[in-house]
């Protein structure tokens, strides 16, 4: 199974679907659509370096599109870049932002990754055959997350230490993004009747093995 997480900026992905990217059976692929350049914490050159040692932690491969910061929309040339790398990839699960985010480039991503999403497995003229991903997956978009209502929850607390392990790589944000990822974790976890969990909405219906279903159960 292949994933290709995408966020705005580095950490992004970390936070929301760390505890997924740090499980052993997946080829993952992270793309950073920023180098979060913006950020009062640190430089653009200082995040990228910290995106790549996250992703050697999660044993991802790790992209960047360079986009500036504050700019990242669905415009048709960035879309046709991504449609190209999913095929690359062929991706079976993207995951990104949820469209509720309260961040105006999160919200930018969504947008972005939604539309590359359909247009991967349509006919659209490009040297990379149509590939059709199998779902996207949005992720809890934590300090902006009023509302979000999970439509299942993944157990990480197998790899919860992997996870934070990630996000320290990301060493000038970790000061805010550590105790929010905690808060997280914790309330959807013990709501779903284990210690860590991630939430998670998905674009369509998931396919559940019934050998799997039910395995834990909310209090």
């Amino acid at each position: 199974m292949k994933i290709l997480a995408i966020g705005a900026h580095p950490d992004d992905v970390e936070m929301g679907c760390g505890g997924l990217l740090a499980m052993d059976g997946i080829s993952k692929h992270i793309l950073h659509l920023s180098n979060g350049e913006t950020s009062k914490y640190a430089d653009g050159k200082t995040r990228k370096k910290e995106a790549e040692a996250a992703a050697r932690v999660l044993t991802a491969h790790v992209h960047f599109f360079d986009i500036p910061g504050r700019g990242i929309t669905a415009d048709e040339k960035t879309c046709l870049r991504l449609v190209a790398l999913i095929r690359e990839i062929r991706a079976d699960f993207l995951v990104t932002h949820w469209e509720m985010d309260g961040h105006p480039d999160h919200r930018g991503a969504h947008d972005l990754v939604r539309k590359a999403f359909f247009l991967s497995g349509a006919n659209v003229d490009m040297d990379a055959s149509p590939w059709k991903c199998r779902n996207l997956l949005y992720f809890h978009p934590f300090s902006s997350g009023y509302g979000f209502t999970p439509e299942f929850v993944l157990d990480i607390t197998a790899v919860y230490v992997k996870k934070l392990e990630a996000l320290r790589s990301h060493r000038s944000q970790e000061s805010f993004a550590l105790p929010q990822v905690d808060a997280v974790s914790r309330y959807f976890g013990q709501n779903s009747g284990v210690e860590r969990a991630e939430p998670f909405r998905a674009e369509f219906p998931l396919v559940v093995n019934p050998g799997s279903l039910f395995i834990t159960g909310g209090q």
